[in-house]
Order: structure tokens, then C-alpha cells, then sequence
């Protein structure tokens, strides 16, 4: 078959990342792989994960259940492999110490795929072969080269392109905001949201159809109301209250660590009243 519902970095979890305001996190995640499994279904098309299915190495087994219970209405073949996420230390010579190596023995349309390892300058690269004309990448890669954030380390579309040139066709994961190259390397991006950096981004999937060579961007139900970026301002104004204390600190302003002294140095600006009992509180407790 030559129809492909391309996705990746799906990381799929129990705990409610704090990004998140889900009522149910664990419905949410389910939604969105009924909706890729839906879409397959209905464009007759493979589903293909490109690694970090599951967002650690090790989770709970209603997590796997989870996957398991959408993945089972699809009427195709589910191609999956690693991760750096799904792989306990990120090698697939681990894969039956990682919850994402069960899959490996589950009967039905599921396909495991085994990926090779590298490492280039630090840089984890998994592959795995499809067929002759596709195969998955996992690994940080860019758009272009000038895409690259400095100091990042990471690749560019072409540079695969040029290193695997035996394949036709690069789907890609790891890179969570989605991208095409070429009309030759499909980068799906992540499918549900999970970080407030992203709250502005549209979750998709790519569906490709290798034989037409036609694809189409197929954007998630993920409701961005479940985001917030509440918990960053709250860290933010910590870090500028650390910050005033630490620049009083440096302007001698004689503070103290002391919480008895810093209610002491601060009783003249209360009422009357309110000195005179802390006061007598202070000559009780001594």
C-alpha cells in the first residue's frame, strides 16, 4: 500500500503535563489516536509512528492499554519503532526492558520496526526501513540548515537526503513542529500539545500517498482551551522576587535570612496594635 498517515513524538504519559488543564488527561490522549486511527480508516491509508510513542522509557500499563484499545480499530498495518524517549537509554538493544517493546509480541496489524544506531557528535540518530523507497528517522532535524537554533544539535532535511539517498521518501520524528522538504521528507511534528512554548501551534499529521505523490496536512482535534502558560508567569515573577532580594542583598539593605528579624525590622510599618502583639507573641515564644 502506498497510503501512509504519518505522525511521531505522540508521548503518550499518565501524569498531566503541567501545561495542560484537562479535565481528563487521559481521554484527551485517547481522542487524538482515535482521531489519527479515524482518519487512516477513512483515507485507507497505514498509520506510521516515528518513534517516542510513549513519553519515558518505562509507563504504566493503562498507558500501553490506552494505545492499544484505539490502535486495534485500525483496518491497516501501524509501523512503530523507538525513540529517544521509548528506549530505555535510548538504545533498542534495551527494547524488552521499555513498555513500547511489548508491541513487539502483539498479534494483529501492528509492526514493530527494529532501527539502527547512531551517534553523530552526541546527536542520536535511529532509522528503520519501511520498504525500499521509505524509512523513519528519529532524530533532531530542521527544515534547513539555517533553521537550526545556534548552538543546537541538530541536522537539516537535505543533510538526510543526501545521507540515505537509497530512499525515495524521509518520515521523521523528534522535532515537534511539523515540516516538508522537498515533497520527499515529512517531519508530522507532535499531534497533541504538551508544552507551553507551543500554545500558538496547530497540531497535525501528514497523510502521503507515495504512489500519487500527493500529501495533505491533517490537523488534530486538540483543543488549545486545555493550554496554559499560567505556571511560567508564576516562575517568572519567583525569579524577579529572587532577583530583587539578591540585588537589596548586594545594596546592603541589612537583610536577613531571619524571619524573626525581618518581622521585627518591618513591625514599624503596622498599626500600633498589631507592634504590641506581635511583640508579646515574640516574649512568649522566647
Amino acid at each position: 500500500m502506498s497510503k501512509y498517515i504519518v505522525t511521531a513524538d505522540i508521548h503518550l504519559r499518565n501524569d498531566r503535563p503541567v501545561a495542560r488543564t484537562d479535565e481528563d488527561w487521559i481521554q484527551s490522549q485517547k481522542e487524538i489516536l482515535d482521531f489519527i486511527v479515524q482518519t487512516a480508516n477513512e483515507k485507507e491509508a497505514n498509520i506510521v509512528i516515528g518513534g517516542d510513542l510513549f513519553n519515558t522509557s518505562i509507563v504504566p500499563v493503562r498507558i500501553v492499554n490506552l494505545f492499544l484499545s484505539s490502535i486495534r480499530e485500525c483496518k491497516y498495518k501501524v509501523y512503530i519503532m523507538g525513540g529517544n524517549h521509548s528506549l530505555l537509554h535510548h538504545q533498542e538493544g534495551l527494547i524488552d526492558d521499555s513498555s513500547v517493546g511489548v508491541l513487539r509480541y502483539v498479534d494483529g496489524n501492528i509492526i514493530y520496526l527494529t532501527s539502527e544506531e547512531a551517534r553523530t557528535d552526541g546527536r542520536y540518530e535511529h532509522i528503520a526501513e519501511i520498504n525500499n523507497e521509505i524509512a523513519i528517522i528519529h532524530t533532531l532535524c530542521f527544515k534547513t540548515e539555517d533553521d537550526i537554533p545556534f548552538g543546537s544539535n541538530a541536522t537539516h532535511a537535505q543533510a538526510l537526503l543526501d545521507k540515505y539517498s537509497k530512499y525515495k521518501y524521509l518520515f521523521l520524528g523528534d522535532n515537534h513542529t511539523s515540516f516538508i522538504y522537498n515533497n520527499k521528507v515529512f517531519n508530522p511534528g507532535c499531534p497533541i500539545v504538551q508544552n507551553a512554548g507551543m500554545i500558538e501551534y496547530k497540531p497535525s499529521v501528514y497523510f502521503v500517498d507515495t504512489e500519487q505523490e500527493v500529501y495533505e496536512k491533517v490537523y488534530t482535534p486538540d483543543r488549545p482551551e486545555n493550554l496554559t502558560s499560567v505556571h511560567i508567569e508564576i516562575n517568572n515573577a519567583r525569579k524577579a522576587r529572587l532577583e530583587d532580594f539578591i540585588t537589596a542583598i548586594k545594596k546592603d539593605k541589612k537583610l536577613t535570612l531571619s524571619f524573626e528579624d525581618n518581622l521585627k525590622a518591618n513591625m514599624v510599618k503596622a498599626p500600633i496594635g498589631v507592634q504590641d502583639m506581635i511583640s508579646q507573641i515574640f516574649e512568649e515564644a522566647i
